[in-house]
């Protein structure tokens, strides 16, 4: 059992190759899967071997004993400590419970990432670490030869088997610190050749993929390891060459180069080197920054004790409750530089003080703190204490600018282990006979207990219910025991289940039948389930109102509209700056007949940001609504002025069956009244927005701007 153990956490070296493209988020909600399979396995065995074997227990008492006074054990045992107290004050205690099925995050992703840590503290001994960063090099090799065959073929950011080449970076960090280990341990041989291989690709991948955020931890990374080495390691040589001069050297060169790169970044030089080339378009007007900015702004808000309460402040909003301390404090400049919803905070650390107040964040800054000093206090210069300098001050760094995911906070958990197991305060021994081995025995008995109960209630369904609904959706249907084995039991999976059954069906307005009729009214039903048990899931309960508003203008049933209504007020007391949400809402009383509401919460924006083009389309489009004869030209108008005003034509491809009907209709009006300048403008919009008949529309333009105008047939074709 000890063994079988030690091959389960071993295995967790291969977790970033995992996908599985039979379920929803293939390249992450596998690898959470896979996380939670092992550590669910490995505690099993572990605790088996703790009530089998008597000597066992006692060791691991003892060892245990030697590891928990530890500053760094402390500090990392009081972040888990106040997330589950976080979790009990949370106001969705469900998602801060359960997590999110894409990052496994929550209390029961932040558990069995200590009982991981604890497991790795407990069964790892030093040749253990070793196979295991082996095994490291081998995924990382695989990774980095997808990595340069996918830019091969053009990809122009690479994500290999990540999925994202964000977290590719930030799992390639750990992959050159798993190098750094294995070239210290090893004097000569293949696995050290490998690891020189990796060490020197990795680096160049992480330009590849273009994270900006990453590139800026290498560079502070390696700025941070020569100023250490040039202040601190006197007589120091290597072959003759004197360390620490060589490392005031490199800083120097570091130093001229930025400047270099600071004052020409706009050269067209740095555009053709990967990476940089994003850097280089840094600048407070790049939407990126923006948003990140707002973002900041936001997360301070929402610990503000004058404007969230004393409670936030202390305890943060509860673990994956970022979302709702972000549409709170929702600004409306944001919506013009970003339309998604940011559920996480770009910026771990401040992701946490949100989640879990200054608390939690004094604690997530102590497991640092510790984890950098006891390497700065090893006097003995080695490449072990470089690669600890490096990797800490590198994927600190990169955490400034996007969260944890699971391939990088695993590693990280397993470093942590990593660092307590070979630090010097761990190895001390402990007093005989001190600790009981039962105690040890009854607190893996209730991780195992609680770890099993989460896989069985919530992540095997989860994963099988995504597998089946694949299923279910190729079938169109299939049985109602099919369906039922879908949705029952309640899981986390069944926030993107119960979404997507719903979108499904409601897109085939065209070509629905009998059957899928019925199975769109399962599908409401459905999602009204959801709603009731997660009311806290305003976003759902917003698509659910924009679905009955399309189902309402389908049937031509008020009463619906009237519930898209209530559902659409309900989520704008959570987001009540969210502009998506107020202009579904005016669309919604414009087709009730209440335009004296409607175009009242539109003029508002208007007023507060004449420069958001979504205002103007919205006004168009209630004037379009409103199908009277004399609003047509006004609503054209309003459509032309927030397209032109739109960046990157995303108004259209968001609205684009509903704009594609729309100047179809002006583009007739337009020409029964032999209106030349409507006419023209109306067709090359069309034409710009990839009309289907775009040369047809070119010879009328043509034609138009000669005077001619040719019979045209539109019940046909242009």
């Amino acid at each position: 059992m000890k063994k079988l153990t030690k091959i389960l956490l071993l295995a967790l070296a291969f977790l970033p190759l995992v996908n599985d493209s039979s379920i929803f988020f293939p390249s992450s909600a596998s690898k959470v899967f896979f996380f939670k399979s092992l550590v669910l396995a490995a505690i099993i065995s572990f605790t088996l071997s703790l009530i089998l074997d008597r000597e066992f227990r006692k060791e691991s008492t003892q060892k245990l004993i030697s590891f928990i006074k530890n500053p760094l054990f402390i500090a990392i045992a009081s972040f888990i400590a106040i997330l589950i107290v976080s979790t009990i004050f949370a106001l969705d205690k469900y998602s801060a419970f359960w997590g999110h099925i894409q990052r496994g995050d929550g209390l029961v992703g932040a558990i069995s990432l200590f009982a991981l840590f604890l497991l790795a503290l407990l069964n790892f001994e030093k040749r253990d670490w070793l196979t295991f960063f082996k095994l490291t090099i081998v995924t990382s090799l695989i990774l980095l030869g997808k990595v340069f065959i996918e830019f091969a073929q053009g990809v122009s950011r690479p994500p290999s088997f990540v999925g994202n080449p964000t977290f590719l970076a930030g799992y390639l960090i750990f992959s050159m610190f798993a190098s750094f280990l294995l070239l210290h341990e090893l004097n000569k041989g293949a696995w050290r050749r490998l690891a020189l291989l990796t060490l020197v690709l990795s680096p160049i991948s992480i330009f590849i993929t273009q994270t900006r955020g990453t590139i800026l931890g290498l560079a502070v990374g390696l700025l941070v390891i020569f100023v250490y080495l040039a202040a601190k390691e006197r007589g120091l040589y290597y072959k003759k060459i004197n360390i620490r001069k060589l490392s005031a050297i490199i800083l120097l060169v570091v130093i001229i180069f930025s400047a270099i790169f600071l004052a020409t970044k706009n050269n067209q030089i740095w555009q053709k080197v990967p990476g940089l080339a994003r850097i280089a378009n840094i600048s407070t007007e790049d939407k990126s920054t923006k948003t990140r900015l707002l973002s900041t702004q936001y997360s301070i808000d929402a610990v503000n004790p004058a404007k969230s309460g004393i409670k936030n402040l202390a305890l943060g909003w509860g673990p994956n409750n970022y979302v709702l301390a972000f549409a709170k404090n929702y600004q409306l400049e944001h919506y013009k530089y970003e339309k998604d919803w940011l559920d996480k905070a770009h910026n771990e650390p401040l992701n946490v003080l949100v989640e879990n107040g200054l608390l939690g964040l004094i604690a997530y800054l102590l497991i640092w703190f510790f984890f950098l000093r006891g390497t700065l206090w090893v006097k003995e210069f080695s490449l072990e204490k470089i690669a600890y300098i490096f990797y800490g001050s590198v994927f600190f760094v990169h955490l400034l600018f996007v969260f944890d995911q699971t391939v990088s906070i695993v590693p990280f958990f397993l470093t942590l282990a990593f660092a307590l197991h070979t630090s010097s305060d761990s190895t001390s021994q402990a007093k005989p006979n001190k600790g009981r081995p039962t105690t040890l025995l009854a607190a893996f008995l209730l991780i195992t207990i609680f770890l099993s109960w989460v896989f069985i209630k919530n992540d095997f369904p989860a994963y099988m219910q995504m597998r089946e609904y694949t299923k279910l959706k190729s079938s169109n249907g299939s049985t109602e025991r099919s369906r039922d084995s879908v949705f029952e039991p309640f899981t986390f999976a069944q926030t993107t289940i119960r979404r997507d059954f719903l979108s499904n069906y409601q897109k085939r307005q065209d070509t629905r039948t009998i059957q899928e009729e019925a199975l769109l009214n399962i599908a409401f039903t459905k999602a009204e389930e959801y709603k009731n048990k997660r009311p806290y899931d305003f976003r759902f309960t917003a698509s659910l109102a924009a679905a009955y508003q399309v189902r309402a203008n389908e049937t031509e049933n008020t009463e619906l509209l009237k519930k898209g209504e209530e559902y659409l007020r309900h989520a704008l007391t959570f987001a009540p700056n969210r502009p998506s949400y107020q202009f579904q809402l005016a669309v919604n009383l414009m087709y009730q007949g209440r335009s004296e509401e409607a175009f009242p919460i539109v003029k508002n924006i208007m007023e507060e940001d004449p420069e958001l083009a979504d205002s103007y389309y919205y006004y168009g489009l209630l004037l379009w609504i409103q199908d009277e004869d004399n609003h047509y030209q006004e609503a054209f108008n309003n459509f032309e002025k927030a397209f032109d005003m739109s960046l990157e034509e995303d108004l259209f491809l968001r609205n684009k069956a509903d704009i594609g009907l729309i100047y179809d209709t002006l583009f007739q009006k337009f020409y029964n009244l032999r209106s030349q300048e409507n006419v023209i403008k109306a067709a090359q919009r069309m034409i710009k927005n990839g009309h289907a008949q775009s040369d047809a529309l070119q010879k009328i333009i043509d034609s138009v701007e000669q005077g001619i105008w040719p019979d045209i047939n539109f019940g046909q074709s242009l």
